[in-house]
């Protein structure tokens, strides 16, 4: 394999672990780690009328829909990739299931699927979402009598608190890795 192809290869490695740690910083609530998965100056739109164009403003964004929920948890599969020199585009698709314990004491269950399209650009030798644009596929919302079984707990939220959430311990998600040029 030439030198040009192993470079390839390690970019779409790159971009792919910069999915995953989107969810991760999500299912989280972890603001430093979705810092570093997308650029200062990028831009995303969700919705036909709500364009954000900064990531300060995408993180409140986020923020304030993704507090309300109890938990949730986001996955990303059928990622393509084309990168070009120093930019990349990728299609993912995501599947995210959100919870939250409504007034009536039952609970909310939310599935939601959808598309992410990114525009990434390799800047200082990172990788990171320069633009996304969000397609909404299926919605299902449901309400439950109870989420798990007595005496199991929920995941935690708070990566300040590896006594709760050990994954903190394990992997190292604040150091930045920088990519191969």
């Amino acid at each position: 394999m030439n030198e040009r192809a192993v470079a390839e290869l390690l970019d779409k490695q790159a971009i792919t672990e910069g999915l995953y740690r989107y969810c991760r910083s999500m299912d989280r609530m972890d603001k430093e780690l979705f810092r570093r998965t997308f650029h200062p100056d990028m831009v995303a739109q969700y919705t036909p009328e709500h364009i954000v164009r900064s990531a300060e403003e995408f993180i409140e964004w986020m923020w304030a829909h993704h507090r309300r929920y109890h938990n949730h948890s986001h996955q990303v599969s059928n990622i393509l990739i084309e990168v070009n020199g120093d930019e990349a585009a990728s299609e993912s698709y995501v599947h995210a299931r959100l919870t939250r314990r409504l007034p009536n004491g039952r609970f909310e269950l939310m599935t939601a699927m959808g598309r992410y399209i990114d525009r990434w650009e390799k800047r200082d030798g990172d990788w990171k979402i320069a633009h996304r644009r969000y397609l909404h596929d299926i919605m299902d919302i449901r309400e439950i009598d109870d989420l798990i079984p007595a005496g199991i707990s929920f995941a935690v939220r708070d990566p300040d608190d590896i006594t709760r959430d050990p994954s903190y311990e394990v992997i190292d998600t604040h150091t930045p890795r920088k990519t191969v040029d």
